[in-house]
């Protein structure tokens, strides 16, 4: 999208540009073009509605390795369909007697799919890839549905990025998104077409639903962990506890393990980060904020009551990070 603006012009102040249709991405980049002074932006607001297309939990392990299953696997070691997640060491391979080549992953509950990401294999000195393959939809695994293109055809969706030698490498995340959302709940991929073997590494992308997360609790002790623990406490979460304490009293919470993943590389431009704040009384010198564990106190006591908020961003890679377990009590 170009545009040209008057911003020699004394009154100008704003720049707006209306898109002609929806347009459904990740990042807004401006470039300035034919410019030969100086142009500043003081503040950039993009207006639109949340959308999906986000990873729903193959590479951050949010899906299960008992939700993974294929129709063979090359080897039980490296190649096994456990290790088909995105951003995986190894991958998936199916064996070589395999007419079948399924993939498939049981989301466990209704999800609008929008589209999968694919790499090949890590470390492969060629290029090991899917090069064209079919996709399924189902409630159940009896009844399956697909995407048709052209109408009355199921949809072959081919990898055009695996044929220019000067881009592709088996690290490299190709997407492929649905023509529209299906609702499923078991999706599979069948591969047709392969570069050496039948091999890759994925993500379903789709719309997360929205879990709610944290309490209020008023109990004189107790104890106050995130989600799952000790497992991934997951992606895109904003938890919220709140410990009331007995009347004159104060609450001591004392953190027996605090372990929050680290900024991913791929988010390196973003302001995103783990993080755990404990609000500890009132005003700003009563927050207590720490992204990545660095220097968090392992005691903290309250001025009254005590807030305590979880905030996680998406993952594009595995996280063994348990999250935090604390102890609380009235003092």
């Amino acid at each position: 999208m170009c545009s040209i603006y008057p911003v020699m012009n004394p009154e100008f102040s704003v720049l707006k540009v209306n898109c002609s249709q929806p347009i459904h991405g990740q990042y807004v980049t401006v470039q300035m073009f034919n410019r030969f002074d100086s142009l500043q932006f003081c503040e950039m607001k993009v207006f639109g509605t949340e959308s999906c297309g986000q990873p729903l939990g193959m590479a951050s392990e949010e899906i299960f390795d008992i939700q993974i299953s294929a129709s063979s696997s090359d080897d039980w070691d490296h190649y096994y369909y456990t290790n088909g997640r995105l951003n995986a060491d190894h991958g998936w391979c199916a064996a070589s007697n395999d007419s079948l080549k399924q993939f498939t992953v049981d989301l466990q509950n209704m999800t609008v799919v929008t589209g999968i990401v694919l790499q090949g294999v890590n470390g492969a000195p060629k290029r090991i890839a899917v090069k064209t393959f079919y996709l399924f939809f189902s409630n159940d695994s009896i009844s399956w549905k697909w995407e048709e293109e052209p109408v009355g055809q199921q949809k072959v969706y081919v990898c055009d990025q695996c044929e220019s030698t000067d881009v592709y490498t088996n690290d490299l995340e190709m997407r492929f998104n649905l023509l529209k959302g299906i609702p499923a709940r078991i999706v599979q991929i069948k591969i047709l077409e392969y570069y050496e073997q039948p091999c890759l590494r994925l993500e379903i992308l789709g719309c997360r639903e929205k879990v709610q997360c944290g309490t209020i609790m008023s109990t004189p002790e107790g104890t106050v962990a995130s989600p799952n623990y000790p497992y991934y406490y997951g992606q895109d979460k904003s938890c919220w506890w709140s410990i009331e304490p007995e009347p004159g009293k104060h609450i001591e919470l004392n953190f027996i393990s605090y372990d929050l993943a680290e900024k991913e590389d791929s988010l390196e431009d973003s302001r995103c980060r783990d993080e755990l704040t404990v609000y500890s009384g009132y005003g700003n010198s009563s927050i207590i904020k720490s992204p990545d564990g660095n220097l968090f106190p392992k005691r903290i006591i309250s001025n009254g009551k005590m807030k305590i908020h979880l905030q996680s961003c998406f993952r594009y890679s595995r996280s063994r990070y348990r999250g935090f377990f604390a102890h609380y009590k009235s003092v």
